[in-house]
């Protein structure tokens, strides 16, 4: 039988614990890079594309698909050349077009820019959240110990202490005299 993580022991409650608040801080830095490239990927792609490049770009796609499921690479396709206008060729030799291959390098030049564009903006932004998260951790892990319920003097709580002891002391005395010498 496979082991759950969740059963009731401390080694598995300290996993869970452990993996839950992992995982709970690591989130929203995924949700800030995340959103970062694709907002950066989307808005890249917007100015610095236009819609023959992604054309081709899918028709690369196409290409690449029809490859891997072994059919006729001879099949004519039709696909946008430099001057816009459709240019009839084997689908087995889109990969090789030059338009095709400009395009294509376009697109892996605007996954680069994006990317780098994500480490330049969202790594501050996740060590910032990473230093804040710590600091309010360790504000909120302090503590600071009284004595009793309000602050006494020292002196004061020695005194209770020593009154109380000599009382139960003086019974226990009386109950252990009791015992052995009998009432009287």
């Amino acid at each position: 039988m496979k082991p759950r993580y969740g059963d009731f022991t401390r080694g598995s409650q300290l996993i869970e614990a452990f993996g839950m608040m992992f995982a709970a801080g690591l989130k929203p830095m995924l949700w800030v890079i995340g959103t970062v490239f694709s907002v950066s990927l989307a808005l890249l792609i917007y100015y610095n594309m236009q819609s023959e490049d992604l054309y081709r770009i899918g028709m690369r796609g196409y290409s690449w698909f029809w490859d891997y499921l072994k059919l006729d690479p001879m099949k004519p396709v039709n696909v946008v050349g430099p001057t816009n206008t459709p240019v009839k060729m084997p689908v087995g030799m889109v990969d090789d077009y030059p338009p095709v291959m400009a395009s294509w390098q376009l697109l892996l030049a605007t996954f680069s820019n994006a990317f780098w564009f994500t480490v330049i903006v969202a790594l501050p932004m996740c060590l910032a959240y990473t230093w804040a998260a710590r600091w309010l951790g360790r504000k909120v892990l302090k503590r600071n110990h009284e004595r009793g319920a309000t602050i006494a003097p020292l002196h004061e709580l020695k005194d209770d202490i020593e009154a109380y002891n000599a009382v139960r002391r003086d019974e226990e005395h009386s109950q252990d005299y009791k015992r052995l010498w009998g009432p009287g």
